[in-house]
């Protein structure tokens, strides 16, 4: 029995300790970091003759920092909100997408804590995500804007259309997290927030976890709010999605009794990675805002 149960603990402390190693390993690789300089970023689109911009500017006491195409234009301008973890280069593809690049500027952001904007630095405030986008927005009121988020980047720009609602043109989410009752109950979060704990794991996963935390509790606080938004409002969702689940589309549906358009656009095969697969469901979104408002 003693043998067995030696034997036993040597296994157990082998299962423990490999994970937190590699994790270990990783993060000082700079795995999982889920970023791209701003250099990398220029030369991956001028492989397909494009040019990319790239930049910072100030909003809620940070540096953000963000990249753009078609910068200058005065084509009405679609700016894409990333989730969580994630950065700007989440929507690369969407930003190569030729149908795009022929009728809209585009900007995309590295939200705070991620990408280029005061990396590892998490913001927990849903309201202070929102407005991240704020300066973006005002600077170009005079034309049509259209804000897109994925993921956690859903509730962000939801957010933002309560704040900024007469200044927009539409708003896209796909697969946004936004009903509180259907956030995950992650028991392990709280362990991984422990700051004996949190130091193994990659810096983007600790932002992470950071503003996952009291996103429950943010959707709660605004719920009421969801009454302003007035713009058009579409939502792509995946019907396969395991990590945020589809009622979160039926959710924008019942909340949003003020919309003057609200659309659920639903894809039976899809999942949660639509930006990284199906980019064109989100144009298609795009476009369908434009072609019934034009």
């Amino acid at each position: 029995m003693r043998r067995f149960l030696k034997r036993t603990l040597k296994v157990l402390k082998w299962v423990i300790l490999i994970p937190i190693v590699l994790l270990i390993i990783l993060n000082l690789a700079g795995c999982f970091q889920f970023r791209s300089s701003n250099k990398k970023s220029i030369r991956d689109f001028e492989k397909d003759s494009l040019t990319l911009h790239a930049g910072s500017y100030k909003a809620i006491g940070r540096n953000i920092n963000y990249r753009s195409i078609n910068e200058g234009e005065k084509k009405p301008l679609v700016i894409y909100v990333h989730g969580s973890p994630g950065s700007s280069q989440d929507f690369f593809n969407t930003m190569k997408d030729s149908v795009m690049l022929a009728h809209f500027e585009m900007m995309c952001i590295d939200r705070p804590g991620y990408g280029y904007s005061d990396f590892g630095n998490a913001e927990p405030d849903l309201d202070k995500q929102a407005q991240v986008l704020g300066p973006l927005i005002s600077e170009n009121k005079e034309r049509k804007v259209i804000l897109i988020g994925h993921s956690y980047g859903g509730p962000v720009v939801a957010r933002a259309a309560m704040l900024y609602n007469d200044m927009l043109h539409g708003c896209v989410v796909v697969a946004g997290s936004v009903s509180p009752e259907l956030e995950p109950n992650e028991k392990w979060r709280g362990p991984m927030h422990h700051p004996l704990l949190r130091w193994i794991f990659p810096t983007a996963m600790r932002v992470s976890n950071d503003e996952i935390l009291p996103l429950k509790d943010e959707l709660t606080r605004i719920l009421t709010d969801w009454s302003r938004i007035t713009i058009p409002m579409y939502v792509v969702q995946g019907e396969k999605d395991f990590l945020v689940p589809p009622g979160n589309a039926h959710f924008i549906q019942k909340q949003c009794v003020n919309c003057e358009d609200l659309r659920l656009f639903m894809y039976p095969e899809e999942n949660h990675f639509i930006p990284f697969t199906k980019h064109e469901y989100i144009r298609d979104a795009v476009i369908e805002i434009m072609r019934n408002h034009p």
